[in-house]
């Protein structure tokens, strides 16, 4: 049993085709959740967040996403700035906006979205928290022994999605120390390591310098140089900041 909190804007979407969202507490919306036997549905919004704006005013408001969302959740919005907004903000960690959190009746987290999307996909993921598959059952296979390629690659999808980054770049990390690197000059695993790696002392990162010029050859040499140009000029920066 599920809640997913939606903490979006104060603007009410149409009551009859989008999403329904409550004028609940945090504690009243977890209690009937519970209660419906339902998920909540948490929207974490600013006032001055303009994604936040469009998904209220675009996607929340569509009758496929009232259609999938009023049977299914306890649908909340709370500003993060205000009420409730700041410790519920600091509960969950939530730093950027808008962040979508589905939540069991117990408050505890089972997926999370950061940032706007159109409807298709909200729907889909939405889906994924109902059918228990969200970032929260994926981390507790993956902390099971889970390491499937293609379970790690939809688990760091999930984690990107969260945005937890830092988790995803050490997930992807210990995922290649299993590789043979040269699985690097395959266009799939060099996808996963260009969008997910940016430590200059990895491992895997002194192999793609090393290796730059066999891998511009399969890869593109205009790709593999501005992904070995952007690491370094991560790690400078964090060298710098500390």
């Amino acid at each position: 049993m599920l809640l997913f909190v939606v903490m979006s804007l104060g603007i009410t979407a149409n009551a009859q085709e989008g999403v329904k969202f409550e004028e609940l507490t945090f504690k009243e919306a977890l209690a009937k959740a519970k209660a419906e036997n339902k998920l909540v549905f948490m929207d974490c919004y600013t006032s001055w967040c303009a994604p936040c704006k469009r998904m209220l005013n675009t996607v929340f408001v569509t009758k496929e996403a009232g259609d999938f969302f009023n049977p299914r959740f306890v649908s909340v919005k709370y500003d993060m700035e205000k009420g409730e907004g700041p410790a519920l903000k600091k509960q969950y960690g939530v730093n950027a906006f808008p962040t979508l959190l589905f939540l069991n009746g117990d408050g505890e987290l089972q997926h999370c979205i950061v940032g706007g999307m159109p409807a298709e996909e909200l729907l889909k993921q939405a889906g994924l928290a109902l059918d228990g598959q969200g970032v929260a059952s994926l981390e507790k296979a993956y902390k099971a022994g889970n390491r499937e390629p293609e379970f790690i690659e939809t688990y760091m999808s999930a984690l990107d999605l969260a945005n937890r980054g830092e988790v995803t770049e050490k997930v992807c990390l210990d995922y290649f120390a299993t590789l043979d690197k040269a699985k690097l000059s395959e266009r799939k695993y060099w996808d996963l390591f260009a969008k997910y790696v940016e430590d200059v002392d990895s491992d895997v990162f002194a192999y793609v310098y090393e290796h730059r010029n066999e891998l511009a050859q399969v890869i593109g040499e205009k790709e593999v140089k501005n992904k070995i140009r952007v690491v370094y000029i991560i790690g400078a920066n964090r060298f710098v900041t500390g």
